[in-house]
This record gives C-alpha cells, sequence and structure tokens, in this order.
C-alpha cells in the first residue's frame, strides 16, 4: 500500500511539473486584440497574434504603372485574402496586379505571390465599387517586418483608385 501512496503522489507531483512549464501566455492588447506571448531564445518577449489581422492600403491609379507597398507586423504569418475595390470606372484593358514580398521599400525586389493565375485582374469593365479577390496558394509566407509590394502594370485607361484590403493570418 505504501507503494501505491507514493506512487500516486510521484505522478500528481509529475503531472504539476508539466502543467507548470506551459511556455505562453494569452495577453489581451489595449487594442483589443488578444496575442500569444512567450520567451525568445535571447529572453526578448515574442508575440503571435491570435486571429486575423487586415491591412489596407490604397493604390492611386491603377492605370499608371506603379507600387505602394505595406509593412507586414506579424511574425510567422502568411498572407491569406487580398480584396480589392476601385473608385471610379476603368475602360480599355484590365488592371493587372502582382503582389511581391520583399525586404527593402526602396525596389521591387523579392517573391511574387502567386496562385494558380499568378496576378489580380480588375475589369475593364470595373466601375465604382467593383471588389476583386486574389486568393495566395503559394509563396504567401511572411515575417515581421517584410513589406509586401503591390504593383501595377499600369494597362488600363482612367486615372482610378484602388483600395486593397490584405488578411494576414498566423501559419
Amino acid at each position: 500500500m505504501k507503494k501505491l501512496i507514493f506512487g500516486l503522489f510521484a505522478l500528481t507531483l509529475l503531472a504539476f511539473s508539466f502543467s507548470v512549464e506551459a511556455g505562453q501566455n494569452l495577453r489581451q492588447k489595449d487594442d483589443g486584440s488578444a496575442a500569444w506571448v512567450r520567451e525568445g531564445v535571447d529572453g526578448v518577449e515574442v508575440e503571435r497574434v491570435v486571429g486575423a489581422v487586415y491591412l489596407n492600403v490604397l493604390l492611386e491609379d491603377v492605370s499608371t504603372a506603379s507600387t505602394v507597398s505595406v509593412a507586414i507586423p506579424l511574425t510567422d504569418s502568411k498572407v491569406s485574402f487580398i480584396q480589392s475595390t476601385i473608385f471610379g470606372d476603368l475602360a480599355s484593358a484590365a488592371a493587372s496586379i502582382d503582389f511581391y514580398i520583399g525586404t527593402s521599400a526602396g525596389a521591387i525586389v523579392g517573391t511574387e505571390v502567386t496562385n494558380t493565375t499568378s496576378r489580380m485582374s480588375i475589369a475593364a469593365s470595373g466601375t465604382t465599387g467593383d471588389v476583386d479577390t486574389f486568393t495566395p496558394s503559394s509563396s504567401n509566407t511572411i515575417e515581421k517586418n517584410q513589406i509586401l509590394f503591390i504593383h501595377t502594370d499600369g494597362g488600363s485607361t482612367n486615372d482610378v483608385d484602388a483600395q486593397f484590403t490584405i488578411t494576414v493570418v498566423p501559419r
């Protein structure tokens, strides 16, 4: 009986020692979001956001070849969905939009974010309020402080702005 009691005591002690070593804590942030927080290798806190983060960026005049960029605020994440809406009527040809992940804001240097069609297309017959979508399937992993570039080839006509909403989720 003593061995049984000692064995149960040892097992209970062992179970409590494992449950104390969780490694991560859930922290509520001031902005209402939540993040898993753990201590990194170098003693610095590492945060992982719970759920998706939505980033918005305006691309002025999709009919002129240009690029805008947005910095990514999350570690160990991926671009899961991109939506655009236009503020005007396009004509003649579709606006082709490419997405790249890079580390320098000076130029488009990086990996193209792709899916089966390789680029987003805003239809030539697009009118104010039209929503177009792009779902990346490869080359879409991204880290904190990397940059997502949004590039238009300028193939359409009319001075039309587009608002992009980028959904970034933890991997």
